[in-house]
């Protein structure tokens, strides 16, 4: 499945949330056609949402990160405003 993850810095908590949270596998788009137009358009509606509530000060770094084995990793760093 897809795993998201967060890093959090040191002083900085979670208030809801576990740091690694694991979804099912995704469909994604094998089965759709390659060349969609407007008679035969279906997306894909399949998809992950993850949550977290993060306390902690304005200026500290937060690391978002999604995972799968085949498809890759998405990261990025946010800043506590």
């Amino acid at each position: 499945g897809v795993i998201g993850e967060i890093i959090l810095p040191d002083g900085a908590y979670l208030a809801t949330g576990l740091p690694k949270v694991e979804q099912e596998q995704l469909e994604g788009k094998a089965y759709k056609n390659s060349a969609p137009n407007g008679w035969n358009f279906d997306p894909t509606l399949d998809q992950a949402k993850f949550e977290w509530i993060v306390v902690g000060q304005k200026g500290q770094e937060i690391i978002l990160s999604a995972r799968h084995d085949r498809a890759g990793v998405a990261r990025t760093t946010i800043v506590l405003g």
